[in-house]
């Protein structure tokens, strides 16, 4: 845990879990368990790359040009929201090992497109995705194609 909220202070915790909060074993805050609230707001302290709020939250991206802002939600749009491309990628991923997910998690923010994976580059892989991001006719997609542009190169 990070820290806690009271009456709008937020009251350091480190070192301690939730699990530790809902035994009432805080010494910052010796006897209190925790409230939905508590709860809800430990969650999102949670930095994962999907967090789940009241929407999904796709953190893949926090930084990078402002042309390119628009681009990441409407990746997922354009997979999330069209079954055939949404299916096309659970194929494609569905073979990888759980070893071969998490090199790409190690080495992408490192070599990013570069990273060699299955014989190629994952720029190749990305490029298919992005294509199968497209298929979707939606407004908000056109900003896609800058984001292919930078795959591409």
């Amino acid at each position: 845990m990070i820290y806690v909220r009271r009456k709008n202070k937020h009251i350091l915790c480190d070192g301690k879990t939730f699990r530790d909060f809902m035994e009432g074993k805080l010494d910052c805050l010796p006897g209190e368990f925790p409230t939905i609230n508590d709860w809800n707001y430990h969650l999102g302290t949670i930095y994962t790359e999907v967090r789940f709020r009241r929407y999904l939250e796709m953190r893949g991206a926090d930084a990078g040009p402002i042309s390119f802002l628009y681009a990441l939600p409407a990746f997922w749009v354009g997979l999330l929201y069209d079954e055939t491309s949404l299916q096309n990628v659970v194929d494609m991923i569905t073979d990888w090992t759980q070893e071969e997910r998490q090199m790409l998690r190690v080495e992408v923010p490192r070599t990013g497109l570069k990273t060699p994976f299955r014989g190629g580059l994952l720029r190749e892989v990305a490029e298919v995705i992005v294509k199968w991001a497209k298929v979707r006719k939606l407004d908000c997609l056109k900003r896609l194609k800058a984001f292919a542009f930078v795959v591409a190169k």
